[in-house]
């Protein structure tokens, strides 16, 4: 199924991409060709003229220590996710920290420092905001029992059907709640206590649950807006919401139906 999947994302993109090098005007986004070449080439060129000036890529023994104080972090970072518990507002603290004291490190003024950090956040603003309304969405459908009536709502729905019917609204329910719990995890402890039992009741294997789950939570991943990683990617790129979902969108359905075809394979064979 991994095999499958990755092989025809691969040819997806290597197939759009051959279609806009031969004629660029078909791409999604050729209207921002003018913005995009001033952010990301006229840009970087004045860039590399100020660096040349100021001998900035000189690799001194302060950008040396910064850059092995940032491993040390993110090797500090796996360790404390997988065996402290550390999740959102612990990384957020340790990135605030070793920010300060790389600033420290470089003697970066306070203004500098300011001005780095708001340089650097700049793009991401955007996506810190459509993120951050998103987790309001979903605190409030899980404190308000929201997602769980729905969740209810569907699993009485799905009683009693055949399993072909079972096997693709199953998916298009899972699909549904990852939207708005784009967390794997989060996903995985809201829906399994209950779909596994239904496909019990059914007398279907439980793996071919497991795997609705795995493949709705990766495929609402590619365009779920709830998503930190799209909408943090999108914002670094310059892209809008909407020229990514005409993108991925022929993707995501040619996707779904593999997922299809592999859970009823799963059950059937």
């Amino acid at each position: 199924s991994l095999f499958v999947s990755v092989l025809v994302a691969i040819i997806y993109v290597c197939v759009y991409a051959s279609k806009i090098k031969k004629d660029p005007s078909k791409s999604l986004v050729y209207s921002q060709k003018n913005e995009h070449y001033q952010y990301f080439v006229k840009k970087n060129e004045v860039s590399r003229e100020d660096n040349a000036q100021k001998d900035a890529l000189e690799f001194t023994f302060a950008r040396k220590l910064v850059l092995l104080l940032f491993g040390f972090m993110i090797l500090f970072l796996v360790f404390s996710i997988v065996q402290l518990g550390w999740w959102m507002q612990e990384m957020t603290m340790l990135y605030l920290g070793v920010a300060i004291i790389s600033a420290f490190i470089c003697r970066l003024g306070e203004s500098e420092m300011w001005d780095a950090f708001v340089k650097g956040s700049e793009s991401l603003i955007t996506a810190a905001l459509i993120i951050g309304l998103a987790r309001g969405v979903m605190i409030v459908c899980d404190d308000g029992l929201i997602t769980a009536t729905i969740l209810n709502a569907a699993t009485n729905f799905l009683y009693n059907l055949p399993r072909p019917f079972f096997i693709i609204l199953n998916e298009i329910i899972q699909i549904f709640i990852g939207f708005i719990v784009p967390s794997s995890s989060g996903h995985a402890s809201l829906t399994m206590p209950i779909m596994a039992p239904l496909a019990d009741f059914l007398s279907m294997p439980r793996s071919s649950v497991v795997i609705a789950m795995q493949t709705s939570s990766g495929l609402i991943n590619l365009i779920t807006p709830t998503s930190g990683v799209i909408m943090a990617v999108l914002g670094i790129s310059k892209l809008s919401y909407g020229a990514w979902f005409k993108f991925v969108l022929p993707l995501f359905i040619i996707e779904f139906f593999i997922s299809i075809l592999v859970i009823i394979a799963n059950i059937y064979f």
